[in-house]
């Protein structure tokens, strides 16, 4: 008796397609991240110096959130 193994596999054009959906939703969620962040600290900068205190923040960490290094 024999035994086959069949494998699967993708034709070129289907795993690059693949790849360039993939780099499509990564980079429109990374443009999506960046403008809420600065929608963000827009709010943010609106507040007063007292009011940052009350929620934990200083006027530096609102350049931290719209830069993302927060």
């Amino acid at each position: 008796m024999t035994t086959m193994n069949a494998t699967n596999t993708l034709p070129l054009g289907a795993i690059t397609l693949h790849r360039l959906v993939s780099a499509y939703e990564t980079l429109r969620e990374q443009v999506a991240d960046y403008y809420a962040r600065q929608r963000t600290a827009a709010a943010l900068r609106q507040l007063s110096h007292a009011q940052l205190d009350d929620i934990g923040l200083t006027p530096g960490d609102v350049e931290d959130i719209a830069t993302g290094r927060f």
